[in-house]
């Protein structure tokens, strides 16, 4: 749980900068914590960071592109410290993934402090700035995470909730704002100029039927696109929603070099099979991406122990929704690794 100290610094970070530079997460939380600072601060440019859960020294051409004089993070789980070292600009960075030491940072991570709850990044730039109360809970609700505010977005759309909706997973599948969440989520999933160019679309929504009615120019061009990939992505579910579960464990394979929908995938098949865990893997080059998810199994720790065995594996994340990358020609042996965890007291 972040302070009262914790947001007011946060709220003055944003505020005081004249040229911010936003770096966040490739989803729909770090979408909607960038632009809650982004329509605070009236000002600033964003860098969506997509394919890695680090930002790292790849990233430090954006600082000579927009010469910020503050660099703000939101909703990433690694900095690299050469990143920190080398931009030599105040850092302010903000996130709810596994707690980390980082030098010369202004750091804000409620995992920091004892008995932390499972907040979005997304509640704690709301908590700290304000801002449409419909991007706040948009954000939250993509991050599995109803959060304390609900009955007074409710109050303003209560066309666009359900009433007694008490699991994240409900309100991910059962109402219009969960449906909402998939189709900011599908925006990421195209080329990198069209992304630039959603984002900056989205940057100008003032009302959420804007994207689910497709009731402005701009709103009509973001649905539009979100339903073209929907379109892929229902095809790649079904596909998905027969797979079997063996002992436990549902994985789900599928090839695919332009549009990564593992985390949706995942989501998805989660809500459907509660009592599994769900690998949804893709296959891009020479790599297998994976989204793990589970509902009261840790995935997170059993990775950090299996990927160590690994060369040019890594994964980030929360314990129970997290990814993972391995080389090709480990993906069987790493599967057959993480099944007999399934088997053994470790989750106990």
């Amino acid at each position: 749980m972040l302070k009262l100290k914790d947001l007011k610094e946060i709220k003055n970070h944003i505020l005081s900068s004249e040229n911010p530079l936003f770096f966040y997460d490739a989803d729909c939380d770090g979408c909607c914590s960038f632009l809650l600072a982004y329509k605070a601060a009236g000002k600033g440019n964003g860098v969506f960071v997509k394919g890695s859960p680090i930002l790292d020294i790849n990233y430090l051409n954006k600082i000579e592109e927009f010469s910020p004089d503050k660099i703000f993070v939101f909703d990433k789980p690694l900095i690299s410290q050469e990143f920190i070292d080398k931009a030599k600009i105040p850092i302010v960075w903000v996130d709810h993934h596994s707690y980390i030491d980082r030098n010369s940072v202004f750091y804000y991570n409620p995992m920091r402090y004892k008995n932390p709850k499972k907040m979005s990044t997304t509640y704690w730039i709301y908590k700290s700035v304000g801002g449409p109360i419909w991007i706040a809970a948009l954000g939250c609700v993509a991050d599995y995470h109803i959060p304390d505010f609900i009955a007074k977005f409710e109050k303003e759309y209560p066309d666009l909730w359900s009433k007694n909706i008490k699991d994240p997973g409900d309100a991910l599948f059962k109402t219009q704002l969960g449906y909402m969440v998939k189709l900011i989520g599908f925006l990421f999933k195209d080329k990198t100029k069209k992304v630039k160019e959603n984002i900056q679309l989205l940057q100008q929504i003032k009302s959420p039927y804007e994207i689910l009615k497709g009731n402005s120019v701009n709103g009509s061009v973001l649905l539009k696109r979100a339903l073209e990939i929907e379109k892929k992505y229902n095809k790649i579910l079904q596909q998905a929603l027969k797979e079997k579960s063996k002992k436990g464990l549902l994985v789900f394979t599928y090839i695919d070099n332009k549009h990564s929908l593992t985390k949706e995938l995942s989501n998805e098949l989660l809500y459907y099979n509660p009592k599994k865990v769900i690998i949804v893997a893709r296959f891009k080059d020479d790599e297998v991406v994976m989204s793990l998810r589970s509902r009261t199994r840790p995935i997170l720790p059993v990775l950090n122990k299996i990927l160590l065995q690994f060369e040019n594996a890594y994964c980030g994340g929360h314990e129970l929704a997290c990814g993972a990358t391995v080389k090709k020609e480990d993906y069987i042996d790493f599967i057959k690794k993480f099944q007999s965890y399934l088997g053994k007291n470790y989750y106990k």
